[in-house]
């Protein structure tokens, strides 16, 4: 009874120290919205309220919303298909969420809570991985596991919150050291431990690869390069294939039922990929780690404020995704650990791993990188543009080498005291913003939309914004709408946007009616991409706009190539303006092209175009215009600039307007033996003038 007194007092002792650890990591990581009492949220108002977004849809995809009852389509960028596969889709994770909704917690309150979990799960994860696994001691796992959970790499990261959950990983890294465990045993338990813990791997990989693209595809290559490593060693090898020999089965069973999972996933985000298209090797290049980037702790980093003004992370491109650094001494103490750990053969593993994955994954000068390998020859890598986000994964060797220091460590004090260094390194704090104030102005803007409308887009005035006008924050703000009045949005914010939609980031507009026109036209064209009638699309500026609006200024205009405020009156079907001295035109790069342009409805029109066709022998070009689907004019044109007059009939013509040019051939300069150029071309437009053939009272 006294030992088992004595055990219990021990195993008290024990988990008051792990639980010790995890509120200190909490309370450090989290404190700016647990101080708050969770008025505010961590961290900007960008990424944060987007993952918060796309989890929100995931419960409203499992409660039945008839919105949401596809989970790949998500409705923003209404009515484009397969919108949640243009960025992480965080299906792995989204459970945690569901549960605190289920509980009647509120989107952002639901959202603070999930990351609150998330961290838990992630230091629970990786001390049972170093304590259980590894078979490390108490105070070197807790510390490992600290560092993993609550790194300052993951703090500066923490407005991508996609890469918080990371527990799957250290999962799957703990199944992996019991599948390994007394592999020659047979017998009925020993059969039936086999398969739980491969079954469980492999669904902990699948559930990574659900919970985020980035960490999911990083386990992926990790487990690649410690299974091309474990070959080169004697030990290891011996042990994959003995391990292989004997749980080939299981692996096969595994592998076949999450496939389809798996399977089901890749199919949409190719989709995407084939939508979108792949990233270019000179945007990624600029998201490889440099050395540099691996001691940037960025701004808010208590310990390292001084490193700012010793040095200039200023010359990093996008340098708070370069913020991956984890101190010095963390640093030092884990080379140490990995230095002793390579003695031990599964330590050779690890450490290789991560010294192969440190290497590959960072620039060595100018564009040079090893990465340009894994872009060109691995599966989905060239889906990977913030190559950074590798650090997550070279964090699990880090802490590995911390945990196996401190594990050498005889005097327990002195552990302790080093740990609390690691710990202090770590410490920093984020930017937040209000939630209650978010709330409010969601609020608002949902009382501007019209309850009748098929879709909406929102615009916002400038006046409306506070602090510095950023598009993100405004597009998530509608986003945000959409879910409060349940009706698909034209808005969006992802990791890519659909082709043709580019234009309608711009929804911010001067008080000027020829501000707000601009958004609207931009909302046309969409439309008329789509398919969708521009009645389909209702365009909702923020605050409300004056409905007794005057429009004078727009009753006559110029549409001039070169000219910055005509841009967004050419639709599909033409080219770049090109320059001949003070000479500018653009040409019809297609048999059809469209302008879309706001006149005074009511009123009779001329419209005066200046023009050129594409000359070609024996070929006459001719087009015929139209008026919002209606024929106006049928011209004939001749070998030489010239201006062309179309009466455009007062009773088809509306606020906002598509004329469209039907031509009757385009054809290639290289075709015609005249240039290299291989464009189609159709017409050279120089000037389109619009005046109204007669006044009427406004």
């Amino acid at each position: 009874m006294k030992c088992l007194s004595m055990f219990d007092r021990s195993r008290r002792k024990e988990n008051f120290f792990i639980l010790l650890v995890l509120v200190i990591g909490i309370l450090a990581f989290f404190h700016p919205m647990i101080l708050s009492r969770f008025a505010l949220v961590q961290t900007d108002p960008g990424d944060t309220r987007f993952n918060n977004y796309i989890l929100e849809h995931s419960y409203q995809w499992i409660a039945g919303n008839p919105l949401h009852k596809s989970f790949w389509d998500c409705p923003i960028f209404y009515p484009c298909r397969n919108a949640t596969a243009f960025s992480d889709m965080l299906l792995g994770s989204a459970p945690i969420y569901w549960f605190w909704r289920i509980l009647s917690f509120l989107p952002d309150t639901s959202f603070q809570l999930w990351m609150i979990t998330v961290g838990i799960l992630n230091f629970l994860a990786s001390l049972l991985f170093l304590r259980r696994g590894l078979g490390l001691s108490l105070i070197a796992s807790a510390g490992g596991a600290y560092l993993f959970s609550f790194a300052s790499m993951r703090g500066t990261q923490l407005n991508y919150p996609q890469l918080l959950p990371q527990f799957f990983t250290m999962i799957a890294l703990f199944c992996l050291c019991r599948m390994f465990v007394r592999l020659p045993e047979q017998g009925t338990y020993a059969n039936r431990r086999k398969w739980f813990w491969t079954v469980v791997f492999a669904a902990a990989v699948a559930c990574q690869a659900l919970a985020g693209i980035y960490l999911g595809f990083f386990l992926f290559l990790g487990l690649m390069i410690a299974l091309a490593v474990s070959l080169v060693f004697r030990e290891p090898r011996r042990s994959l294939l003995l391990f292989a020999r004997l749980n080939w089965l299981p692996l096969v069973v595994s592998a076949l039922v999450v496939t389809p999972v798996l399977a089901w996933t890749a199919y949409h985000y190719n989709l995407a990929k084939t939508l979108v298209g792949t990233r270019a090797w000179s945007e990624v290049v600029l998201m490889i780690p440099t050395l540099k980037s691996w001691i940037d702790m960025g701004p808010w980093n208590y310990a390292y404020q001084w490193s700012r003004t010793c040095l200039d992370f200023a010359d990093i491109h996008n340098e708070p995704a370069h913020r991956i650094g984890i101190g010095l001494v963390t640093i030092a103490v884990s080379l140490t650990g990995m230095i002793r750990l390579f003695r031990v053969s599964w330590g050779k593993v690890v450490v290789c791993s991560t010294v192969i994955m440190f290497a590959t994954a960072l620039v060595y000068y100018g564009d040079l990188s090893p990465w340009v390998l894994v872009f060109k020859y691995v599966p989905a890598a060239d889906a990977i543009r913030v190559v950074t986000r590798a650090s997550f994964l070279i964090l699990i060797g880090i802490c590995i080498g911390v945990a196996y220091a401190i594990n050498g460590i005889r005097s327990s004090t002195l552990a302790i005291v080093l740990l609390l260094f690691i710990f202090a390194e770590q410490f920093q704090t984020t930017l937040a913003y209000n939630k209650y104030e978010t709330r409010d102005r969601i609020a608002k803007i949902a009382r501007e939309i019209p309850k009748d409308c098929r879709s909406f887009y929102c615009v916002f005035n400038v006046k409306s914004l506070s602090g510095r006008p950023y598009w993100a924050y405004s597009q998530l703000d509608a986003m945000w709408v959409q879910l409060a009045v349940d009706i698909p949005t034209v808005n969006g914010f992802s990791g890519n946007i659909p082709p043709g939609w580019a234009p309608l980031a711009d929804q911010i507009f001067f008080d000027s009616p020829s501000g707000l026109f601009r958004c609207k036209i931009n909302s046309f064209q969409w439309a008329d991409l789509n398919g969708l009638s521009r009645n389909d699309i209702s365009v909702v500026p923020f605050p409300s706009w004056p409905q007794n609006l005057k429009l004078s200024e727009l009753a006559g205009f110029d549409v001039i190539p070169g000219k910055e405020e005509s841009n967004h009156f050419f639709g599909p079907g033409w080219g770049q303006d090109e320059f001949d001295g003070d000479e500018v035109w653009t040409w019809a790069i297609a048999r059809q092209a469209k302008l879309f342009v706001p006149l005074l409805p009511g009123l009779k029109y001329t419209m005066s175009i200046t023009a050129a066709p594409m000359v070609a022998e024996h070929l006459k070009q001719r087009a015929s215009v139209t008026l919002n689907g209606r024929l106006v004019a049928t011209l004939s044109f001749a070998d030489r600039v010239q201006i062309y007059a179309v009466t455009l009939p007062k009773e088809l013509v509306h606020d906002l307007n598509k004329i469209e040019f039907n031509f009757d051939y385009a054809i290639s300069p290289a075709q015609l033996g005249k240039a290299s150029d291989t464009r189609d071309l159709a017409m050279a437009l120089f000037k389109i003038r619009f005046e109204a053939v007669h006044s009427t009272d406004e």
